[in-house]
Parts: C-alpha cells; structure tokens; sequence
C-alpha cells in the first residue's frame, strides 16, 4: 500500500521530467535573445556598458551630471579631471595615464646640462589636458603645448594655471603636412564620446560615436618652430590620433636643424590612409635616426624604468622613439640608445 509520502515523492520526479524539458527550452531562448541582442548595434553597446568595469565612470548616466576632480598626479603636477572621459578617470584612478612620454622628457631634461634646459623646448604635439607634459615644465624645462580642440585647450589652459608660474605656452591648433596646410587652413577634428583624447582629424578613427565636431586651424610643425625661432626643439611627442604621418611629414625643416628625440604612436593598419603606398614612416626622418619601440615600468615610488625593443613597422606599438645618432654616450638620452634601458628619477619640481 501506498504511503503519502511515496504519492509525494513520485509526483516530484514525475515534475522533474515534466519541468526539466522547460527549463531547457527557457535556457536555449535566453541563449537566443542573447545573441539576437548581439547582433543588435544598440543592444550591443548597452551589454558593453553594463558590463564595462570601468562604468562608475559615467556618473553622468546616472542622473549626477558631469564630475571633476582635482587630484595631484604621479609627478606632482595637479590636473583637473573630468572622471566621466577616459584620460581623466585613468588619472584619477592610477595618477598617471603614460607614463612613457613624460618619463622620456624627464630623461631629456636631465641629458642637458644645468644651463641649457631653459634654452631648449619640449613640442607636445596633442597636449590634451597636459598629463604628458606639465610635469616636466614644473622642473623647469619649457613646454610648447599643441592641442588641436578648442575645449580641450580650455582644459589644458586650467590645468596650467593650477600650476603655475610655468614655463608653458599652449597653440591651439592642428598640426599637418606642408602640402595639405596649402590646401585647407582649416579642417574638422571628430570629437569622440566619451574620450575627447582619440579625437581625431581622420574620419572614423577611433570606431565610436562621434559627440561633435569641431574646427581647427592648421599648421606645419616647421611653421611652428619658425614662430619659435632660435629657441631649440630637444623633443617631440606627437600623439594625434592616426595623424602622425602627416602631422611628421610637416616637420622635416625641424628634424633637420635641431636633431630632436621624436616620441610618436605608431598603427600602420590605421595609417594607410595618411601615406603613398609603400612609404615608411622612417622615410620622414634623416638617416641617422635609431628608432625603437619604448615602454616603461615604476622601479620604486621615486623612479620609473624605460626599456627599449626592436621596431616593427608593420606592428602597432603605443609609443615609437626616434632617436638621432651623435649624441654623448655620456648622456641620459645617449646612454638609453646604447644600453637599451634607463632608470628615470621622479625628482622634486623645481622650487
């Protein structure tokens, strides 16, 4: 005879194959909106941003509006930071952002004799807020800033004043090739959503949504080191976002006179666009110019290391460094071509 408790248990396994077959059906559906959803441009977007880990972020999306944040930086400079845009959430996260292209104008600085620094510039081409270069003006070697968007100029320009008195000057304009800055004075930088720091003069650059545009006036960077004059260009970072081949093919004049240690970003796939078929990046440069891949690495809390790789031209790498022949081994600078590695003090700003 049949117990309750056996009626009971029966029935559970008989539901259990019952709702077994549901719940696979209710799996492989979810499986299927899932990729429906995928495959759906806005419904995409949406799943990245949930998922993104950096989306505290976007206060903004969650009713607060923009967020700034003033933070002092790894090399004591102090930034103004909109934590809702990449850059200034990176900063604000880590206090730093690269730390190659300030590491490699700290070892500039400290190549030149005690007298010289104040007689030779820093050209920061593509300042943005200045994360790459306000720190080195602090210990007193001068800044030339360019950045091609007026509101990020805005920023930079707050930025400065944050630390000032300092030797800095801010253009803001685009930098090209001799032959286009003939052709058009102005042209459009797409500003891009989110990340004001991959804005670009090049249509489609970054992939994303463009937030607005907005019009620069161009120049050479020969026309700026005209404007300059005697004063002598010891390094050049250039980071303009898949403009680097015209914004150096309108720097040969200034290669030529001062020999400066080139800093540059380097995507061959995205750059076709910018260059004859076949021309190496290279060519743009005199003869005698080393050029190598650089990366950096924090030794300890008051020095970071610079270590150099072969250069592929046909891989992408974040930062190239053209570095020219002639200098004292002796030397920072001259030593980090031979040896392939340098240790850079974050020393104190200069009183």
């Amino acid at each position: 005879m049949l117990m309750v408790s056996d009626v009971k248990r029966i029935g559970l396994i008989v539901l259990g194959y019952i709702v077994a077959p549901l719940r696979l059906v209710f799996v492989l559906n979810t499986v299927r909106q899932l990729y429906l959803w995928s495959i759906n441009e806005k419904c995409r977007s949406r799943i990245l941003e949930i998922f993104d880990p950096t989306f505290p972020r976007h206060p903004s999306k969650r009713g607060h509006g923009k967020r700034y944040e003033i933070v002092t930086c790894l090399w004591g400079e102090t930034l103004k930071l909109d934590i809702d845009e990449h850059i200034g959430y990176t900063i604000f996260m880590r206090s730093f952002f690269d730390l190659v292209p300030i590491a490699v104008g700290m070892l500039m600085m400290q190549s030149l004799r005690s007298g010289d620094k104040h007689d030779k510039v820093y050209l920061d081409v593509g300042a943005n807020i200045g994360s790459s270069s306000i720190g080195v003006a602090l210990r007193g070697f001068p800044v030339v800033a360019v950045e091609a968007s007026p509101r990020t100029a805005a920023r930079l320009s707050e930025n400065v004043a944050l630390n000032s008195p300092l030797p800095y000057t801010i253009l803001n304009v685009g930098v090209t090739s001799k032959e286009m800055a003939a052709k058009d004075k102005f042209l459009t930088l797409h500003t891009i959503q989110g990340n004001p720091g991959a804005s670009s003069l090049v249509p489609g650059w970054a992939g994303r949504a463009v937030a607005s545009d907005e019009i620069t006036r161009l120049l050479t960077i020969d026309d700026i080191a005209r404007m300059l004059g005697d004063i002598d260009i010891a390094y050049i970072k250039v980071d303009v976002e898949g403009y680097e081949m015209n914004a150096l093919a309108g720097a040969r004049e200034t290669l030529i006179r001062f020999r400066p240690v080139v800093l540059f970003e380097w995507r061959p796939d995205a750059m076709d666009h910018d260059r004859p078929s076949g021309q190496a990046i290279t060519a743009l440069f005199p003869n005698d110019y080393t050029f190598f891949s650089v990366g950096a690495a924090i030794e300890n809390d008051r020095s970071i290391r610079l270590f150099l790789r072969s250069f592929d031209p046909n891989a992408s790498a974040e930062n190239i460094i053209a570095i020219p022949s002639g200098l004292d081994p002796a030397s920072r600078m001259g030593a980090l071509r031979e040896s392939g590695t340098a240790l850079v003090l974050v020393a104190e700003p200069s009183s």
